[in-house]
């Protein structure tokens, strides 16, 4: 039996189902990724990029593991998963928008990127910043104003267009802690994936569709009330370079010079605003309430 998603510009054709992914719609990407069960090494035996958990070979094939837990090896268009020891298969998945899938979206010529992402008037606002600011909450929080939920923890951008630069949704789940109070109308977490976190359903809250990106807010750790900050030129650049995902290991992948045509054109066509966040400024609904505001003064919508 196969199943097919559409998530990160992807047409997935699964061999296992993958629960928190988006059922297939609308016309396809045109890029399909088979995912399957099968055996896969533990190491790669000539690697010209080595990290402690990931290898790169000569042909651009990636070799993933997380110790005792899965490997994946990947290929442009073909994922191999296996699990290690005594784990679940029913945990593939949860594991899949971890790295396997962006780091296919790379080899597709996308640019993968640790943002979320909402959309909000026909655009995208990607949502940026370090673990644990509250990018998830803050994501949360704007769905509750009347945003929609396109990605949590990594969207890709396509940047094939350099004037509008798109984002392409990932999937329908917010990643939160497993004791996180039920959200209306999401219901509870459930599914442990990466890290002990759980998986919150946002079906009815998805935006399926590729939006153009309107804004990118990297939020800032604050204690205080501080001035937002807009970012243009060279620092816009550099704000949005941050967001590279795995930025290590896709340097050595094919296509590196798309790549960064595309972080140009992002840096270039979004407004670039880093904004104080925390819970010391208000609570989430607040800031989410003076986010929106921002970003109207800024002429984003």
């Amino acid at each position: 039996m196969h199943f097919s998603y559409h998530t990160l510009g992807l047409d997935i054709e699964a061999r296992f189902p993958c629960p928190g992914l988006a059922p297939a719609s609308g016309p396809a990407f045109g890029r399909p990724v088979v995912v399957e069960t099968g055996a896969v090494p533990e190491v790669m035996a000539d690697p010209v990029c080595r990290r402690p958990l990931t290898w790169i070979d000569r042909s651009g094939a990636v070799l993933h593991r997380i110790p005792g837990l899965a490997r994946f090896l990947m290929v442009r268009g073909r994922i191999v998963a296996a699990v290690e020891g005594d784990t679940d298969p029913a945990r593939l998945p949860g594991f899949l928008c971890d790295l396997p899938l962006p780091l296919q979206a790379c080899q597709w010529g996308l640019v993968p990127l640790d943002a979320g992402c909402v959309a909000m008037a026909e655009g995208a606002v990607l949502l940026a910043g370090p673990p644990a600011v509250g990018r998830t909450t803050l994501a949360l929080a704007l769905v509750a104003l009347g945003a929609r939920l396109m990605a949590d923890r990594c969207c890709v951008v396509d940047g094939t267009d350099r004037v509008h630069p798109l984002v392409l949704p990932a999937a329908p789940t917010l990643s939160v802690w497993p004791e996180a109070a039920p959200s209306p109308g999401l219901g509870r977490p459930s599914a442990l994936g990466p890290g002990g976190r759980a998986a919150l359903g946002c079906a009815g809250v998805y935006e399926p569709r590729p939006l153009p990106v309107r804004a990118v807010v990297s939020l800032r750790p604050a204690v205080r009330p501080m001035d937002p900050q807009r970012r243009q030129g060279a620092r816009a650049f550099e704000t949005v370079m941050s967001l590279a995902r795995a930025a290590e290991l896709t340097r050595t992948l094919l296509g590196e010079p798309s790549r960064l045509a595309a972080m140009t054109a992002l840096a270039a066509a979004a407004r670039v605003l880093v904004v104080p966040y925390g819970p010391s400024l208000g609570t989430p609904e607040a800031q989410a309430g003076a986010l929106i505001t921002l970003l109207r003064g800024e002429g984003v919508f």
